[in-house]
């Protein structure tokens, strides 16, 4: 099994939702806000996929 990033970025959510890149941004930094997390903290596809009830195998690979 090939490890993959355990990272989401604003492309990715931008490739997953089909948003723009404003409204990914406001995404990542509401997973954050509710996460307690800084600035420079990434978001993982498990948060990612836990804000939007949605399953991880959904998502698919993001590499």
């Amino acid at each position: 099994m090939k490890n993959g990033r355990i990272t989401i970025t604003v492309k990715d959510v931008m490739r997953i939702t089909g948003k723009s890149t404003r409204p990914a941004q406001r995404i990542i930094t509401n997973i954050k806000r509710e996460h307690k997390k800084a600035r420079f903290q990434p978001v993982t596809i498990g948060e990612f996929c836990a804000y939007l009830k949605i399953d991880r195998q959904e998502v698919g690979p993001l590499d």
